[in-house]
Order: structure tokens, then C-alpha cells, then sequence
């Protein structure tokens, strides 16, 4: 479920990167590549504004709620910003501010989908369990490229209906991950940071399948328990002061920032 927060980014950038060459479109909101191409660059790119900023201030976010509830806050702005634009009515400012509103669900779902899969996956196989994060942001990509072919195909250009399509079934996204986040567990090492030290190791039982006192469980809580309580000796818990300070001050953690922006860059 959580690898779902990698579609909202690749089903933006599969239905942005040609839903403006669609007639409907062109007509609704008096834009053509050739004739307004910086609006054109505008309607893509907006979303990249908020993008940055919601996954930069989602920790703030992540830690204070846990990454269930900021799993759902997240989608369900990404849902609000397609539905602003779906029905935005040949407005840009209007179509604009429901990108705006969109990236912010799209950055900060980009930080909540691979916290959350690193944090609860096995140690065995956490790499390729984040690795379907960028697979469904990949497929989605593909989708949102079909949706507007085949609404580009299919709906007539005389009809509102061949835009809007593309923009309001991302929300089918949001909706089916709201809705089955209802069976999701809450990360044990959030639950151990919050000091749910019981309920922590409840889920943890719960989520590998196995019992109290299998030896798999006691060294993976074991392992967590350490973890967490020597980071709040040294860096002071959840306060944002200290998450700074662990980011920055931490070496091994200021390579892994350098590497993923540089990766991020090139991408």
C-alpha cells in the first residue's frame, strides 16, 4: 500500500506531459504549444513549486501523526488538487492553483511511501521492497500516457470530458489507498519512538507472522529498541531541532543526502 505514494509523481508526469496537446483542452483554456508556450510550461512544471516544499516539510508532519494518517493527509490533498483542476472551467489561475495544491500531495507522498516500506520491511528484503515504489510510480506513468491517448482517441474534442478523464481518475489513486489503509499497521519504530514500546512490538508480532518470543522477532526488536533509544540519547527524541541535527551532523546520513540529491538531479 504504501508503494502506491510513488504514483501520484509518475501519473502526474504521464497525463501532464501531453494532456495540454489535447483539442478539449486548447479550447477550454485558450492555450496552444505554439501560440502560449510559457503557459503551456507553467501548467506542467507548477506542480514541482509545491512538490519540493511539501516533501521538505513533511517530516514535520510524519513524525508528529505517525505514517498511516500522514500516508492518507497525503493522498487525500493530491485527490484535492486533480478535483480543483478537473472542474477548474478554462480558469488558469484556477487550473493553477489545483497544481499547486497537487504537488504538495505529490512531494510529501514521495517522503511517506519509502520511510514507511524501509521502516516495516524485513532487513532481508528492504531493498526490493522499495523498489515497487518505483515501480507503481513507473507504471502509473505508462497509465496516465494511455489515458489521454486513448481519451485523445476516443472523446470527442467538442466534449470537456477528454481533459477532464485524465485529470479526475488520478483520484482513483487516493481512493483505493485511503480506503485499504484501514488494514495497515502503524511502523513499530515510529510506535517505538512515540514510546508505544508494547504496541510497538505487538505490530512488529503482528506484521512478520511470528510469535513473542520467536528468535527472528526478539533480534529485530532487540536491533530497533537500541536504535531508537541511543538516538534519543544523542540527539534528543522527535523534536524538529534534532532531527536537523541527526540529518546534518550525522555523517553517514549527510552521504546518504548528498547521494539522493545528486540522484534526484540527474534524474
Amino acid at each position: 500500500m504504501y508503494a502506491l505514494c510513488g504514483m501520484p509523481k509518475g501519473w502526474d508526469e504521464g497525463t501532464t506531459a501531453s494532456i495540454t496537446q489535447l483539442k478539449a483542452f486548447q479550447r477550454q483554456f485558450s492555450v496552444t504549444p505554439k501560440g502560449n508556450p510559457e503557459q503551456i510550461s507553467n501548467i506542467v512544471s507548477f506542480v514541482n513549486i509545491t512538490a519540493g516544499i511539501g516533501a521538505l516539510f513533511s517530516f514535520l508532519i510524519n513524525d508528529r501523526i505517525g505514517r498511516i494518517w500522514s500516508y492518507r493527509l497525503y493522498m487525500a490533498i493530491y485527490a484535492i488538487g486533480n478535483v480543483i483542476e478537473t472542474f477548474s472551467g478554462g480558469s488558469l489561475p484556477a487550473l493553477y492553483i489545483g497544481r499547486l495544491v497537487e504537488g504538495a500531495g505529490v512531494g510529501a507522498c514521495s517522503v511517506v511511501g519509502p520511510m514507511a516500506i524501509v521502516e516495516i520491511a524485513p532487513a532481508a528484503t528492504r531493498g526490493l521492497m522499495t523498489l515497487w515504489f518505483n515501480v507503481c510510480m513507473l507504471s502509473s506513468q505508462m497509465i496516465g500516457i494511455f489515458t489521454v491517448f486513448g481519451c485523445d482517441r476516443h472523446v470527442s474534442a467538442a466534449k470537456n470530458l477528454q481533459y477532464q478523464v485524465p485529470f479526475f481518475v488520478q483520484c482513483f489513486v487516493p481512493a483505493i489507498g485511503i480506503t485499504m489503509s484501514i488494514f495497515l499497521h502503524e511502523a513499530p519504530r515510529w510506535l517505538c519512538l512515540r514510546d508505544r514500546h508494547e504496541e510497538a512490538l505487538s505490530t512488529l508480532v503482528t506484521i512478520r507472522g511470528l510469535s513473542h518470543d520467536h528468535p527472528y522477532v526478539l533480534e529485530e526488536w532487540d536491533r530497533m529498541s537500541d536504535q531508537v533509544a541511543r538516538e534519543k540519547e544523542e540527539f534528543g527524541g522527535l523534536g524538529y531541532t534534532s532531527i536537523l541535527r541527526e540529518t546534518f551532523c550525522t555523517r553517514s546520513n549527510l552521504e546518504r543526502l548528498q547521494l539522493v540529491v545528486v540522484a534526484y538531479i540527474l534524474a
